[in-house]
């Protein structure tokens, strides 16, 4: 009895400590101050656009007509609609596009260090692998500061066409409309 008795105010005072209200975790570190600069500008939907695929070696005129039954790829031009977007230091900018009256999505996407086109499009039984984007402005053709709320984009797309199981390399023309500049 006489030990229960000695480990019974040893025993409140543990208790007493776990149930203060102060705090046992370890003091924690000063987190830094959030950016209080305004947030990056909002994409713009609604942007309207062109693209014209020529293969190589392709002569004709079939403009936007279905992939033969003979598996010869047809030059590809076809409208596309999206969306654009420039971060507030002009440091990336991209289209998002997608092909009116087909499928799929494709990226043309420009840093301060890269331009690129990326994605996979599907338009009249054609399906199309973005492979390159080359703005006709040296410097960029969506990162221009100036055009961060409306504007155009032009310049050469490369790609490849899948057909009726053949793939041919191609070189086309984009151009791109967004903001209130569009009619």
């Amino acid at each position: 009895m006489k030990r229960f008795t000695l480990l019974l105010p040893i025993a409140a005072l543990v208790l007493v400590g776990a149930c203060a209200d102060t705090p046992s975790a370890p003091q924690s570190f000063d987190r830094p101050q959030l950016d209080e600069s305004p947030p990056p500008p909002p994409r713009l939907d609604g942007a309207t656009g062109f693209v014209n695929f020529v293969p190589d070696g392709f002569s004709g005129d079939a403009v936007g007509a279905a992939v033969p039954e003979d598996c010869e790829v047809p030059i590809l031009a076809f409208p596309v609609e999206g969306t654009y977007f420039q971060n507030k230091p002009a440091t990336h900018a991209y289209a998002h596009i997608s092909p009116v009256g087909g499928s799929g999505n494709g990226i043309i996407k420009e840093t301060q260090t890269k331009d690129d086109a990326s994605g996979k499009l599907e338009f009249e039984g054609a399906v199309i692998r973005l492979i390159e984007w080359r703005p006709a402005r040296p410097g960029g053709e969506l990162l221009n500061e100036a055009k961060r709320s409306g504007g155009g984009a032009f310049g050469e797309l490369d790609a490849e066409i899948t057909a009726c199981g053949s793939t041919n390399s191609v070189t086309g023309t984009f151009f791109y409309r967004w903001g209130p500049s569009i009619d």
